[in-house]
């Protein structure tokens, strides 16, 4: 073990340096490789910006001979105004680049040139260069800056020179004009890239021209120095060329620069390449390269991780040695509890499936005896109806989990007060029995409405109160529901039972929650139950975003409560207009029907003694087949109370057959419920399927039947 770590930490040393040494030398190469991008991008703009000197120097030697040509002609006596027009006009055609030319008299007249005449009485007297070559006999070629042109009236550059009469005299100035816009296509015959430019300024710096222009911009105008810090610098110190790199660019892009000043002329050319321009190779070298030495750490990574694994494999086997070894004796543990909560739990069923089953049991050999008072016989009776009672609730407790697990949440408004005084309600007969104060709490959130699953949550509440009655020998109950929190998804209440019963001993707290766990499970323990309600109970809690949990002193009572959040409504559910009870209080009058298809004798007695309880007619059928035949036949049935399983045609094909004939016959649809043994939610789900409308699982419960038959017999035709 000792030896196996100075290996893994040499590869990792090893690892670390290998990786460092790809970086290092991927960082020095894309160094250089930028460093010569750079170059050439300074050799670029110097020879674009000395290429641009010659072109312009060029034109000005050819406008300067057409001054010396014009000027000689001028010279040489008395001016033959048509042919020296005719010779303007040849040299313009001649030199493209030439906008006018033109002459003066002494007094700066223009008497000469295309597209004037002395008529005209244009001047030039009041030019700067007018006055400087009419006083110096000595001047030669004068370039101005860029001035708008008194005939074009827009900007142009000037080539002056003076000329003198046969006597030596100052006779006038032949000039020439090239417009501003002549540059801008002379500099867009150089490539600079999508974000170079070009440009021409003037000795002060001024704007002649740039391509590309500067739209909508001020610094775009002729004549305007807009330039970089850099620039400034430069030209304070009197150089005449030079190459230079600023991020601070007149229209804020990064550019290495080269300027040069014009042969003969007070002009500065000046070419800018884009860093983003003549560096978009190095960043795809760059990217390149990056890939490469990612792929190699990634490579190096993986290779090493494979050795270091292989490294660790020794230390690795031990470790799960041991660990294998403590999972078996954790599974040990956890199969013997399993295999003694199992053992309990079924000693527990025994004992309370056999309790209920010995009243009826017994009880039923006890009515058979002949000579029974009416009250002995009630009392039997009741007796039997507690014990059936008792055992269905046993046999519901055991469904319920996997019931709720595979079923959904309803999502319908309910009113929280409602629930807790309906549950109190339900509960009020056994807290009187056992001389129990039996109360209700609720905020004012309690008579809000909200939206969320009421048959649940009265289901929840019902098993707490039963364990409060059951579990309380003296004093009181209280149930309560108030809202405790409220966010974005919803309000959070709270819904909880109160008693002062036995209490719940300290070390046996932790079995509280437990599906099939009770505090007490031996066979001398005075309450009955399967353990099963408390877990239902955080279930659904759960499921409903909340939680449930208890307060509890031995001795002195217990606090339980479980809280859900529920979505808050603006208006109240609508109530029913007639309840249950109102249904069992006023019988039908005989105008609905019902067919009862059971083929159990037993059931079929059960089933229609409630109907003759409640006042309804019907008629019989013991299997699918003769209750469709009835049907066909034109049964006046309001509606169909259906069992599922049975012999020759059982209830899920009837339905479908009815529901098909139906379809062909044109008739109006048939209420029909289903009345089965079959409790699950798969077993609702094929019921429906089949064409079915609702769904009564047996043993059948009289207020089950009256709420169900009140719902589909008042639905309008």
């Amino acid at each position: 073990m000792r030896a196996v770590r100075p290996r893994r930490t040499l590869l990792l040393l090893a690892l670390i340096g290998a990786n460092l040494l790809v970086v290092a030398s991927s960082a020095y190469s894309l160094v250089r490789s930028r460093s010569h991008y750079e170059q050439q991008a300074e050799l670029s703009t110097q020879n674009i910006a000395s290429a641009l000197d010659q072109n312009i120097s060029a034109s000005i030697q050819k406008i300067d001979l057409v001054n010396d040509e014009l000027e000689r002609q001028m010279a040489a006596g008395a001016v033959d105004e048509p042919r020296m027009d005719e010779f303007m006009a040849r040299q313009t055609l001649r030199l493209p680049e030439i906008e006018s030319l033109r002459a003066s008299d002494p007094d700066g007249l223009v008497f000469l040139g295309n597209e004037i005449r002395r008529k005209d009485g244009v001047t030039i007297a009041d030019r700067e260069y007018f006055a400087t070559l009419r006083d110096n006999p000595d001047e030669g070629l004068i370039v101005t800056k860029p001035l708008i042109g008194k005939v074009s009236h827009h900007h142009v550059i000037l080539f002056a020179r003076r000329y003198s009469d046969l006597q030596g005299h100052f006779a006038g100035v032949t000039y020439a004009t090239i417009a501003v816009d002549h540059f801008y296509g002379m500099m867009s015959q150089f490539d600079v890239g999508a974000s170079g430019m070009v440009a021409l300024r003037d000795t002060d710096l001024g704007l002649i021209s740039r391509r590309p222009t500067l739209t909508g911009d001020a610094l775009g105008d002729v004549g305007v120095k807009g330039t970089s810090p850099e620039l400034a610098q430069r030209m304070s110190t009197g150089d005449l060329s030079g190459t230079y790199h600023t991020r601070k660019s007149p229209d804020g892009i990064e550019r290495t620069y080269s300027f040069r000043h014009v042969q003969n002329a007070p002009m500065l050319a000046f070419v800018g390449a884009a860093s983003r321009d003549y560096l978009s190779d190095w960043r795809g070298e760059a990217i390149k390269s990056a890939a490469i030495a990612l792929g190699f750490m990634i490579l190096s990574l993986i290779s090493g991780g494979n050795l270091f694994r292989l490294l660790q494999q020794a230390e690795k086997r031990e470790q799960a040695l041991q660990e294998g070894e403590r999972e078996l004796i954790r599974a040990k543990s956890a199969a013997e509890a399993a295999s003694l909560a199992k053992s309990r739990f079924l000693a527990t069923m025994s004992h309370e499936i056999r309790t209920p089953m010995n009243g009826i049991l017994g009880m039923a050999q006890l009515l058979l005896t002949p000579g029974l008072a009416p009250s002995e016989r009630e009392d039997y009776v009741q007796v039997i109806l507690h014990s059936g009672q008792t055992l269905l609730t046993l046999l519901n407790d055991i469904l319920d989990l996997s019931k709720i697990e595979a079923g959904k949440l309803e999502r319908i408004p309910f009113t929280p007060r409602d629930i807790v005084r309906e549950c109190q309600t339900l509960f009020a007969k056994a807290a009187s029995d056992k001389a129990l104060d039996l109360d209700s709490e609720a905020d004012p959130a309690g008579g809000l409405t909200f939206r969320g699953d009421p048959s649940r949550l009265r289901q929840m509440l019902s098993n707490l109160i039963s364990n409060a009655v059951k579990f309380t020998e003296q004093g009181r109950i209280t149930v309560s529901v108030k809202e405790i929190g409220r966010d974005e998804s919803g309000t959070v209440l709270e819904f909880a039972v109160s008693d002062t019963g036995i209490g719940i001993p300290a070390d046996k707290q932790s079995l509280l929650f437990t599906p099939f766990s009770q505090i007490d499970s031996s066979t001398t323990r005075q309450f009955g139950g399967t353990g099963l309600g408390l877990s239902i109970v955080r279930y659904l809690a759960e499921r409903m975003g909340g939680g449930a949990g208890f307060d509890s002193t031995e001795g002195r009572g217990s606090r339980f409560w479980f809280s859900i959040r529920a979505e808050p409504l603006a208006e109240a559910p609508p109530r029913p207009a007639e309840t249950a009870e109102a249904l069992l209080s006023a019988p039908q009058d005989g105008r609905r029907r019902l067919l009862v298809v059971e083929d159990n004798i037993t059931n079929r007695a059960v089933i229609t003694g409630m109907l003759k309880k409640l006042g309804l007619a019907f008629d019989t059928a013991v299997n699918g087949q003769e209750a469709l035949a009835l049907i066909e036949a034109g049964s006046k049935a309001d509606l169909v109370l259906m069992d599922c399983q049975m012999p020759v045609m059982d209830g899920l094909e009837a339905t479908r057959r009815i529901r098909a004939w139906e379809q062909e016959t044109g008739k109006q649809r048939l209420p029909i419920i289903a009345l089965t043994a079959s409790a699950f939610e798969e077993d609702r789900d094929r019921c429906l399927a089949a064409g079915m409308d609702d769904f009564l699982t047996k043993p059948l419960v009289l207020r089950q039947l009256t709420t169900a038959l009140e719902t589909w017999l008042k639905k309008p035709d």
